[in-house]
């Protein structure tokens, strides 16, 4: 189970990835920005949902679908802030 839930919280840098892998070329736009945002926020909540479903000794409130949504925004707003540096970094 964990590493399924590793993948999900990993999704939106595996996204950068393939970005920066692409034979095209093309430039990074808004909208990748918010597909990284999206997948960081559903990856992380997911997540979070899934490891309180396999743990015995906690249960999923509303406080912490909160919590992982909150997560979520923050670790999306992370990772579209590591794909602005190193869009300037590598002049892409």
């Amino acid at each position: 189970m964990q590493i399924i839930t590793f993948i999900l919280v990993v999704l939106p840098l595996l996204f950068i990835i393939s970005i920066f892998q692409r034979k095209n070329k093309r430039a990074i736009v808004k909208k990748d920005y918010g597909i990284i945002m999206v997948l960081g926020i559903i990856g992380v909540f997911l997540a979070s949902i899934l490891l309180a479903l396999t743990n015995d000794e906690s249960s999923l409130s509303f406080n912490m679908i909160l919590g992982s949504i909150g997560a979520g925004i923050v670790w999306g707003v992370l990772v579209s802030v590591t794909l602005f540096v190193l869009k300037k970094l590598l002049n892409k």
